[in-house]
């Protein structure tokens, strides 16, 4: 079964040597680097009226989307 969590701003996510910690709706995910199934920027080309970019990670069964308006998209990117 998948699963995805969109990230609010009130998520966090952080790396930490070869581990992902990640707090999205009142939870907490940790994993390890190597668990990273795909790394994804995901378009719907509607910009600039449009907020239309995000990034999805997928690990495991899990789907993390951090749409580009969240500051961890920002945050994140550099």
């Amino acid at each position: 079964m998948w699963i995805l969590k969109r990230f609010k701003n009130s998520d966090m996510i952080e790396t930490i040597d070869d581990e992902i910690h990640i707090s999205a709706d009142k939870k907490t995910y940790c994993y390890k680097m190597a668990d990273i199934v795909k790394l994804v920027i995901l378009t719907t080309d509607q910009g600039p009226v449009f907020d239309d970019v995000a990034l999805l990670i997928m690990v495991k069964e899990t789907f993390f989307v951090i749409p580009s308006e969240n500051y961890l998209f920002e945050k994140n990117s550099v």
